[in-house]
């Protein structure tokens, strides 16, 4: 994430204008780091076989239909990609689910009713969804970190906070995930 903020900020605002060459303009400059995001978020679910490319158009088309009109700047920006990075994984694991449950695939005789595993990404969407139902602030953090790559640092600067505060909520975040997620 080392474009300049206001180079950023400036062609998010033409482009929410309807300045198509502002749009083209930054997809070119946050490709890199949405390619970096997805790439990163593939490897750690073991997806190499889903194409990072179409993740990124597909992140980026959601984005741009459904970006709110007050986008303060990169890291905010940054912040909403890694909103839609989720929803978009999110989306492809249910599909994958779906699509095995209704071709019964991976079924075993030596594996035990019950021992298939919800993919990941689903199960870490319940428990965000769950954490940001009594911690939006951590949940939130948790969501930045993980779907955006943001440091402790970034996630401040974005959202106006005190970095030890970030770190601290991050920490309670990420330890009551896991708690839920090792149950």
């Amino acid at each position: 994430m080392d474009q300049p903020a206001t180079d950023i900020t400036t062609l998010i605002g033409k482009t929410r204008g309807g300045d198509k060459d502002a749009e083209r303009e930054l997809f070119e400059r946050v490709y890199p780091e949405l390619q970096r995001i997805a790439r990163q978020r593939l490897n750690a679910e073991s997806l190499a076989r889903e194409s990072t490319e179409s993740m990124i158009h597909e992140c980026y088309l959601r984005w741009t239909r459904h970006a709110p009109e007050w986008v303060e700047g990169r890291d905010h920006f940054f912040g909403l990609v890694a909103r839609v990075m989720r929803q978009v994984l999110v989306d492809h694991a249910r599909a994958r689910s779906a699509l095995r449950r209704d071709h019964k695939l991976e079924v075993s005789l030596e594996r035990e009713p019950g021992q298939e595993t919800e993919p990941v990404f689903l199960r870490l969407d319940d428990a965000l969804k769950a954490l940001a139902a009594t911690a939006p602030l951590p949940a939130q953090l948790v969501e930045m970190r993980f779907f955006g790559g943001f440091t402790a640092e970034e996630s401040a600067e974005a959202l106006g906070l005190d970095v030890h505060l970030v770190r601290r909520q991050l920490r309670f975040g990420q330890s009551w995930l896991r708690r839920e997620l090792d149950t």
